[in-house]
C-alpha cells in the first residue's frame, strides 16, 4: 500500500492529518506489515514496512478515514442517568453510566474494552473479565489510547458469543465495526462525546515540567 507521493512509511494509508491512530489497519493486516509509531508530537499513526507488505488492500478497506461508516440506526430517544450506587457515582466522572454498564456485562459472562491509565503515563485499551478489574478502566482520558491488537481480541469473545462491551472514540468505534466487517448482536458499545484528543507526548512533557518523573507515574486521573 503507497501513499500519493509514492512512498511507504508512517502514515502511508491516508494523508496524515486525517489519521485517527485507531489502528485497525495493523490489526487487519495478515502479514503484519503494519506498525504504530508516534510523529514528533506524539500522534499514533501507522508504519507500513514495504518488505511484507503485499498490497492486499485489507487496510484501506477497514479505514474509517477513507469511507467512513453512516448512521446505520437513526436515534430515536435521548435519556440523562447516572449510577445510582453513591460510591460509584462518586468515582466516575461523567456520572457512572459506563461503569454500571461494564458491571452488567462482566457478571453477565461477558467481556469489556477500555481505555485504561497504566503505569509511566501509558494509556492502552484493555480486555476486562473481572469485577476487581473495572477500576482500571474507570474515569475520562483525555489522551490518545493505545488500540494495540485489541480488535482481534475483540472478534474472537464476539465468536464464541460473548457479550462484548467497547467503550472509545466514535473513530475507533466506527474503526472496530470496520475491522468486524459485519454486525455482532452480541457486541454493545459506548462512545463518548469527542472534540479531539491531546497528545500523550504534551501531557507527558507537562508532567516532567511541573517536577515529576514518569516513572512515579502510578496512574493518572481527570476531572
Amino acid at each position: 500500500m503507497k501513499n500519493t507521493s509514492g512512498k511507504y512509511g508512517l502514515c502511508a494509508i491516508v494523508e496524515e492529518q486525517d489519521c485517527t491512530g485507531c489502528s485497525a489497519c495493523m490489526n487487519v493486516c495478515p502479514k503484519g506489515a503494519i506498525t504504530m509509531e508516534e510523529n514528533p508530537i506524539g500522534h499514533i499513526l501507522p508504519f507500513i514496512h514495504e518488505y511484507k507488505c503485499v498490497d492486499c488492500n485489507l487496510c484501506r478497506k477497514v479505514c474509517p478515514s477513507i469511507d467512513n461508516l453512516s448512521l446505520l440506526n437513526p436515534i430515536q430517544k435521548v435519556y440523562a442517568a447516572w449510577a445510582r450506587n453513591k460510591e460509584e457515582h462518586a468515582s466516575s466522572t461523567s456520572g457512572g453510566v459506563s461503569a454500571v454498564a461494564s458491571l452488567n456485562v462482566v457478571l453477565n459472562g461477558g467481556s469489556v474494552y477500555g481505555c485504561a491509565s497504566l503505569p509511566g503515563c501509558q494509556f492502552e485499551h484493555v480486555r476486562i473479565n473481572n469485577i476487581e478489574d473495572l477500576q482500571k478502566i474507570k474515569g475520562s482520558k483525555y489522551v490518545q489510547s493505545n488500540i494495540g491488537m485489541i480488535f482481534k481480541s475483540v472478534k474472537e469473545d464476539l465468536k464464541t458469543g460473548k457479550k462484548v462491551l467497547f467503550t472509545g472514540t466514535p473513530c475507533q468505534i466506527a474503526s472496530l465495526k470496520k475491522y468486524l466487517l459485519k454486525d455482532y448482536s452480541n457486541l454493545y458499545t459506548i462512545d463518548l462525546v469527542c472534540h479531539g484528543e491531546k497528545k500523550k507526548k504534551l501531557l507527558k512533557e507537562h508532567i516532567k515540567y511541573v517536577g515529576f518523573s514518569l516513572y512515579d507515574i502510578d496512574r493518572v486521573s481527570f476531572r
